[in-house]
């Protein structure tokens, strides 16, 4: 199976955003806004992540119905 678009983006831009907090704590001597730059850039990846994982909520609705339907057949 191919991998998403959508991870592989947020995957290089995560990485690019570790690499940018070093060079700002290193050279730079920026060590507050870079931690917030860090957490922003990883955090793209993290909710790319949950977003290709969710469902909506009709699908969830959906199977919630299939699965009382199957609890009152059981009774």
């Amino acid at each position: 199976m191919s991998e998403s678009i959508i991870k592989t983006k947020s995957f290089e831009l995560a990485i690019r955003g570790v690499n940018f907090h070093k060079y700002l704590v290193a050279e730079k001597k920026e060590f507050v806004p870079s931690k917030q730059f860090l957490r922003s850039a990883t955090s793209v990846r993290a909710n790319a992540r949950e977003a290709i994982n969710a469902q909506s909520r009709l699908i969830l609705f959906i199977n919630y119905q299939f699965l009382k339907r199957n609890m009152m057949v059981r009774t």
